[in-house]
């Protein structure tokens, strides 16, 4: 049974470095010819799925999908439950990498889609300067690491550039095709981290969905174009 959906940096503006800790399953690219111009919007959903007939332990499997081509799917372990709507932890998860690979950059806008109140509201409280705002049950420090959790450096972000975050919440992640192809890689990404296929499998399955949803070749830009837009942040 599936509980996916309803069961429905130090300069922070990098959103990258150190501070942060790469997933243990973690694929993302951008695809070709939907690179948009500096200060055009962008439209991101993030999509978090879990099934209860997983592992004992499941990880929080996400997935996310741009109107820039920019794709991403990933899987976190949780070893230890804290309390909390785990879809909208997994959520959080994905739209933190989504981010990552689009903000500030070139000062797109871009407008957060999304079906959860929670996640709307958490954003809009980031966008108000409330930083503290988190989901349920949400560690805001890594006490033997040292890093900066991942939610903590993307609030922190959004509260310095609020003018280029929105919020757009639909009745259901389905209302969008963006949503729609967010739920496919999330479910990719559980796939792979409970070993039902192998990275090779959902990479391949990923960028096939990703440019089937944006209706482009499933081409992906080459890694030294991000590496240069990565360079301006």
């Amino acid at each position: 049974m599936e509980t996916q959906r309803r069961a429905k940096e130090p300069e922070i503006k990098r959103m990258r470095g150190s501070a942060t800790k790469r997933e243990p399953w973690l694929i993302r690219g951008q695809l070709a010819g939907l690179d948009v111009p500096p200060g055009d919007r962008v439209e991101l959903a993030a999509v978090g799925w879990i099934e209860e007939d997983g592992p004992t332990v499941p990880p929080l499997a996400w997935g996310y999908l741009a109107s820039s081509g920019h794709w991403g799917l990933g899987a976190s372990p949780v070893p230890r439950r804290v309390g909390g709507d785990e879809v909208v932890g997994a959520e959080a998860r994905g739209l933190f990498w989504g981010m990552r690979s689009l903000f500030p950059r070139e000062r797109n806008p871009v407008t957060v889609i999304t079906d959860f109140p929670e996640v709307a509201d958490m954003v809009n409280a980031w966008r108000d300067g409330r930083t503290d705002v988190m989901p349920a049950g949400y560690m805001t420090q890594h006490p033997d690491s040292g890093r900066l959790p991942k939610l903590v450096i993307l609030s922190r972000s959004v509260a310095q550039y609020p003018e280029l975050i929105f919020v757009r919440l639909v009745e259901d992640y389905t209302d969008t095709r963006y949503g729609r192809g967010a739920n496919t890689l999330a479910r990719t990404a559980w796939d792979w981290s409970t070993r039902r296929i192998d990275r090779e499998k959902a990479a391949a399955d990923a960028l096939a969905a990703a440019a089937r949803r944006l209706d482009v070749p499933p081409v992906l830009l080459p890694p030294e174009h991000e590496q240069r837009r990565a360079e301006v942040d």
